[in-house]
């Protein structure tokens, strides 16, 4: 008998130990980190683009569900239209976290020669034009996104120059146009999303930059990947030191 009610009293240890040292399911679930964009999201000027860019380095480094459907060449017109297909919708939907590089290339793509020109002569339309469908497409973009998920965390990277030869001036300029609709945005809609200051981080470094005079190399990648890192959760993760907290 008192074999029995020792073991009866071994048992129900067992199990209050069990029970004290379980895991909750959704604290071991891993997180969901989606890229959204253009080619420095999907890792141009890399040898290997979707090994090495700074998405992967985040989702290796805090160990995240990890998906890439960043689009070389793509504006902001070209990611609105992007979100409907299913399997982005899809992507979207899933997503704990998502990061958005867009921009450069509203201003980049068929637009260069002008806005060089323009920026030379002081003639602020084409600026203008671009800043307006920008700003429209860019609102869209996290509208729709936040439709999908309205418990997303969105972080949006500012763009940033990458010259450093004499038109260095007007590529500046199309960078403060990309980057004040960005910040300009968040200051009417606090909490939508937040800034990772690329554009900050890579200012004087152009070391950061590959061969190709555009994009990221692998040492820009860290740096846009640390950038990411310093605005979530707490760890090696994201703290909430990024604009728009």
């Amino acid at each position: 008998m008192k074999t029995l009610k020792r073991i009866s009293v071994l048992f129900i240890a067992a199990v209050i130990m069990l029970t004290a040292f379980a895991v909750p399911s959704s604290a071991s679930s891993k997180q969901n980190y989606l890229l959204l964009g253009d080619s420095i999201a999907y890792g141009q000027g890399l040898a290997n683009s979707q090994d090495a860019c700074y998405g992967k380095i985040v989702a290796d480094t805090n160990g995240y569900n990890y998906k890439n459907y960043a689009v070389s060449g793509s504006t902001s017109g070209a990611l609105l239209s992007y979100i409907d297909q299913d399997f982005v919708t899809k992507g979207i939907k899933e997503a704990n976290i998502i990061s958005i590089s867009i921009g450069g290339n509203d201003f980049l793509t068929q637009n260069l020669p002008l806005l060089l020109a323009g920026a030379k002569l002081g003639i602020d339309a084409q600026f203008n034009y671009i800043k307006g469908k920008f700003a429209e497409n860019f609102a869209a973009i996290i509208a729709k996104i936040k439709k999908i998920n309205p418990s997303v965390s969105i972080f949006v990277q500012t763009v940033y120059n990458p010259n450093d030869s004499f038109i260095s001036d007007a590529y500046q300029k199309g960078v403060d146009v990309i980057n004040g609709v960005i910040k300009n945005y968040l200051s009417e809609n606090k909490g939508a999303f937040r800034i990772v200051d690329v554009e900050k981080a890579f200012a004087g470094h152009h070391e950061y930059i590959a061969g190709d005079t555009i994009h990221p190399n692998a040492k820009g990648n860290l740096v846009i990947a640390h950038g990411v890192m310093h605005c979530g959760h707490e760890g090696n993760s994201l703290v909430e030191r990024c604009h728009g907290e």
